[in-house]
């Protein structure tokens, strides 16, 4: 059986020698490079022995432009083959370290398309547009990247004031496009726009542009010397070094917290946000089908979001066609591939997207594949039948390959690699929950004892000695610094939070570890409305005792940042810390609503309520919760009209407050008249709060009442100013 579209194979970029030569970003570095690459590549043609080892050792500078490098490589091997050498790819590849892993796959997949007419007939001769040139209101910077179908180029966006995008060239995009627009998630990269040029046939999707690495670059970087990684820190250094300093229109970020960690640790808190996102977007039933490292960009930020939507499928229709990379495909996929599954068969399954990242997981934390070589054949159908028989045998060990993964995070890397689907996580959610627990501050340390059990028994021997020297300091230190934070602990309780934080400056400048005073610096600083700099005290108290008051308040200033993601993270770690309040239940349930997790929402509301029956902006929260399932389709609970009673006893009166009343009410009208009348209640305390009226045309509400004189009356009542604040999204949990 022959698929449809196999979407496959080359999993890096394969840009050729296309660095623009001037650009709007002026990078000469990138100039040189490639002017010195087509004059090399012009002296091979020529006769010169290829030898890109001496090129590299002259021109060091070269290795700063990895596309053009790797291309140079491969025309390398091609003359090196055409010259009649016998090429071992493996040994030659070795040659590069840096680029040993793309260059394998860049050349057997090249192989492949040389020997498959099905492969190179979807290879078709396109007329790609030129770098400095415009192409459909973009003027096209340089070239990112590209794969089998598609291009991406940095352009800047001319109609809006020039901004830098990341512009995604293509056949038929529209239909990613469509996809990626419903998929508002933190971990997946969104779209702005997509235009189509009638001319070509070419669709252009438009894209924010957050940097230039990826998952791939970190593979390629960090196991150059076949040594596996302690700390994060080395992750961040690349991603500085990836991320050019010529792209200046972005600023560089501050290195977050997963980077002051280990290594293992970073990619559990990569792979979890990852299995998040899919979660995400296979509730909306979508399944990516083409996870690999090249798919996942790392942000400026360091935060890992999924791209390359182009051959995602529901399963449904003419999308349902077969895709994917052959390193990173499921088993059930590879069946299709090799031409043994049943044309009927689903590939729609969002355990190959598990599947798949586990393989990036597993890659990430060794830096090899979990099935061992890539068994290269003459065609595609020989290479999936070989992979298949290995992935039958299961994953290598993979706390054998790496001695700093502990068995509890290769069992779940080695699930999610299970050949049974059945086997493996049932959902991403799951997978994701997993993760988290795993990366819990209890399970942590548990690890950390493990480790290190041998130095604690000898640290044993010496505590006598360490609380005879802290006795001795609290005798003799100054009452200096107890003067200062007794002060600025009444200025807090004044409300005076910048004389509170001048008198804590004095404290942490000669004490920079105590706990209690770098927790009440944040917290003036949350409540003066520093909410970056109140993170960065949190963070130092986080990583000196895992203190869950400070991942409490941590998480709410990250609320307040517009970072859900992490705000869901910190609240969580606060709750497995052992600390409980109504508050954390609150913005950890406004985190899952953000993110679409409305299920998890609910419930961690519900418990926000049960622990404080009178928790008024709770009820608000639950009641969008609530309004947001029923609009999706999932039946009114049989409580409906009791609960949003409740709601309109215990939370602040707000226009927004009665105006989803009213749009809550609407949807429960076909079960009961009293409905009816309330919708129409409550959508007039709204506007008597200042809701504009106009606002009510987009409800389910002006549906049912449009017909009614009283509904009528109030939209045409004239726009009032609002006469209460709206509620907070997130409560400071101190």
């Amino acid at each position: 059986m022959r698929p449809t579209h196999p979407e496959m194979v080359y999993e890096g970029d394969t840009s050729p020698l296309e660095v623009s030569l001037s650009n709007t970003l002026g990078d000469p570095g990138a100039v040189k490079a490639f002017q010195l690459a087509s004059e090399v590549s012009q002296r091979w043609r020529q006769g010169e022995s290829p030898d890109l080892s001496c090129v590299l050792q002259s021109n060091p500078e070269l290795l700063k432009y990895r596309s053009v490098v790797l291309e140079l490589a491969h025309e390398e091997y091609c003359a090196r083959v055409e010259n009649g050498e016998s090429v071992d790819v493996g040994e030659f590849a070795s040659r590069y370290p840096p680029l040993q892993r793309s260059l394998m796959l860049l050349i057997e997949v090249r192989k492949l398309l040389e020997h498959d007419p099905f492969l190179q007939s979807l290879q078709a001769e396109v007329t790609w547009p030129a770098i400095k040139e415009e192409f459909l209101g973009f003027q096209l910077l340089e070239e990112l990247g590209r794969g089998t179908f598609a291009r991406v180029f940095l352009a800047h966006e001319s109609a809006l004031g020039n901004r830098l995008v990341a512009l995604k060239v293509a056949h038929q995009a529209t239909e990613e496009a469509d996809t990626l627009g419903r998929l508002k998630h933190p971990n997946i990269v969104p779209v702005y726009s997509v235009k189509e040029d009638p001319g070509t046939g070419l669709s252009a999707v438009c894209m924010p542009y957050l940097g230039r690495a990826t998952l791939c670059d970190v593979v390629d970087r960090a196991f150059v010397n076949q040594c596996p990684l302690r700390q994060a820190s080395v992750v961040w250094d690349i991603l500085e070094e990836v991320n050019q300093p010529s792209d200046g229109d972005v600023d560089s970020a501050a290195m977050p917290a997963i980077y002051r960690g280990s290594y293992v640790d970073c990619v559990a808190g990569w792979i979890a946000q990852l299995a998040d996102a899919l979660s995400f977007t296979h509730a909306q039933g979508i399944c990516h089908r083409d996870l690999k490292p090249s798919n996942v960009l790392l942000s400026r930020e360091g935060v890992p979001l999924l791209l390359d939507f182009n051959i995602s499928t529901t399963g449904e229709g003419p999308s349902a066609r077969l895709g994917g990379t052959v390193p990173y495909m499921a088993p059930e996929q590879l069946r299709f591939v090799a031409g043994a599954a049943a044309a009927d068969t689903d590939i729609a399954d969002p355990r190959s997207d598990i599947f798949s990242l586990g393989v990036i997981a597993f890659e990430l934390l060794t830096g090899s594949l979990p099935f061992g070589t890539i068994p290269w054949a003459e065609s595609l159908e020989e290479v999936a039948e070989k992979l298949l028989r290995l992935q039958q045998l299961g994953p290598l060990p993979l706390d054998d390959k790496n001695q700093h993964v502990d068995r509890g995070l290769a069992q779940i890397v080695e699930r999610c690699l299970a050949f049974d689907p059945d086997d493996r996580p049932s959902s991403a959610e799951e997978l994701a929950e997993l993760l988290q627990k795993y990366r819990s501050p209890r399970q942590h340390a548990k690890r950390w004892i493990t480790r290190h059990r041998y130095a604690l028994a000898a640290l044993a021997c010496c505590l006598v000695v360490a609380c005879t020297l802290a006795v001795g300091y609290l005798l003799t230190r100054t009452p200096f610094e107890i003067q200062q934070f007794r002060q600025a602990v009444v200025c807090l309780e004044a409300g005076q939070n910048n004389e509170a934080v001048e008198h804590l400056d004095e404290v942490i400048r000669l004490q920079p570890e105590n706990p209690e005073a770098l927790f009440a610096r944040g917290l003036a600083m949350q409540r003066s409305g520093d909410f970056q700099q109140a993170v960065e005290d949190y963070r130092t108290l986080i990583r000196l005792n895992n203190d869950p008051r400070a991942l409490a308040c941590q998480g709410y200033c990250y609320a307040k940042l517009g970072f859900s993601t992490m705000s869901i993270y910190c609240n969580e770690q606060a709750l497995e810390g052992g600390l409980s309040s109504p508050a954390i239940f609150h913005n950890l349930g406004w985190g899952y609503s953000q993110i679409n997790r409305l299920t998890a929402a609910k419930r961690v509301l519900e418990k926000a309520i049960q622990a404080d029956p009178d928790f008024g902006a709770a009820y608000y929260g639950l009641l969008v919760v609530r309004l947001n399932l029923m609009s999706r389709g999932v039946a009114p609970a049989a409580d409906a009209l009791q609960f949003a009673a409740d709601v309109a006893e215990k939370a602040p009166p707000s226009p927004k407050l009665y105006f989803r009343l009213a749009e809550f009410h609407a949807l429960l009208a076909d079960r009961s008249e009293k409905a009816r009348d309330l919708t129409l209640e409550y959508a007039r305390k709204a506007v008597d709060l200042g809701q504009p009226p106009a606002s009510l045309k987009a409800t389910r509400a002006y549906s049912l009442l449009r017909d009614d004189p009283e509904f009528a009356a109030l939209l045409a009542t004239p726009s009032r100013p609002q006469t209460v604040p709206e509620p907070e999204p997130v409560i400071a949990p101190f």
